[in-house]
């Protein structure tokens, strides 16, 4: 067929040429020619190039534009794209498809590689993809392949890109999803470190006593003990501050305002409100049995009349799993009004934590939940 069609066209010259680069009717159907496959061909002649210009064009009589312009040719064999993928011909049409702002056909090809990302990884294309193409791979969803071959593909990759940002692109690896026995194997690899695994794992999953992963937990709890332990202990884990109100004269308290040395300044106060209250809300579940807090004294409660352990005598420690339904774990009364006061409880586990008081001002210049 490839012979007839030539020398129909006038170009037999070009037989041996076609035959010997494995060019063959199928393919100029499916995908037409290129300039740079001409030049490939050694077709230098313009004659013979408008030849096979218009000869690759009668296969394709809808396009209306020279068959070889990047944008005709992806016209011409829209219907059959999907036919002409493989795991290493993949990266190159996406790069075609993007170059051109094809996006129905840049998504048909990203929809390809995620299909069939098992083997895309394996292939000696995938080695050879640029940094920014991997980080996007990894980055995407439902994509077709076990963690475990993730890791196998990355690391040939790698070996491929001794300068690439492996923190970057091992935080994209779902190490969340990895039993025990396969995060110890990866621990072996020569561009992985437990506190990779650790954080790329945290990223994706809240350590919490409800979560589905014991052997993961297992593992790191093995491997770093120090660490899962402060993960779960209160103690210095920063949390965000929120409040009913700000009082006058007051900034918007933050973490490092209630728990610095100072135990009374800057602090926090808020309105009178039916419902007045200093919020904690950490990023995950902690533990605590111990809060301690400061009553107003000096600064700006001075300025403000606020010097009396009024304010925080009657506060109430409460705790939630969701910051919606709130148990109340003690009530203050006695506090110190030189010095922190600490408040010892049976020992709770909860992610949201906060000072409420009814028909009332609440302050407080320290707020600071720990385990002992």
């Amino acid at each position: 067929a490839l012979v007839t069609w030539l020398q129909e066209n006038g170009l037999s010259s070009y037989v041996d040429k076609f035959t010997d680069e494995g060019y063959d009717m199928e393919l100029i159907r499916k995908v037409g020619l290129t300039e740079k496959d001409l030049d490939l061909l050694g077709v230098t002649k313009l004659g013979h190039r408008k030849k096979f210009f218009s000869a690759v064009q009668a296969l394709h009589p809808g396009v209306e534009s020279s068959v070889v312009s990047t944008n005709s040719l992806l016209k011409a064999c829209s219907n059959q794209l999907a036919e002409c993928l493989d795991s290493s011909s993949c990266w190159d049409f996406l790069s075609l498809c993007e170059e051109t702002d094809n996006v129905p056909f840049t998504n048909l090809v990203w929809k390809y590689i995620r299909l069939n990302a098992k083997d895309v990884i394996f292939s000696s294309q995938f080695q050879l993809i640029p940094e920014s193409r991997l980080l996007a791979f990894l980055d995407a969803e439902d994509i077709q392949v076990s963690e475990q071959d993730l890791i196998k593909g990355v690391t040939a990759w790698l070996s491929q890109h001794p300068k690439a940002n492996v923190d970057e692109i091992a935080s994209l690896i779902r190490f969340g999803s990895l039993n025990k026995a396969q995060l110890q194997a990866a621990e072996k690899l020569p561009w992985v470190t437990k506190d990779m695994l650790y954080n790329a794992w945290r990223s994706m999953v809240l350590p919490d006593d409800k979560s589905n992963c014991g052997a993961p937990r297992n593992y790191f709890r093995e491997r770093m003990p120090k660490v899962m332990d402060s993960l779960s202990n209160a103690n210095n884990v920063p949390y965000e501050v929120t409040v009913s109100s700000v009082y006058a004269g007051f900034s918007q308290p933050t973490y490092d305002c209630l728990t610095n040395e100072e135990y009374n300044l800057p602090g926090v106060g808020t309105n009178y409100e039916p419902s007045a209250w200093v919020q904690a809300s950490y990023s995950h579940p902690v533990t605590a049995n111990k809060l301690v807090v400061g009553a107003p004294n000096g600064g700006i409660y001075s300025s403000q009349g606020w010097n009396s352990t009024y304010y925080v005598d009657g506060l109430r420690l409460q705790a939630s799993d969701n910051g919606s339904d709130w148990t109340t774990i003690l009530t203050l009364s006695g506090c110190s009004s030189t010095g922190p006061s600490s408040f010892s409880f049976e020992q709770q586990r909860h992610q949201y934590w906060r000072l409420q008081k009814d028909n009332a001002y609440a302050a407080t210049g320290t707020f600071i939940l720990t385990v002992e």
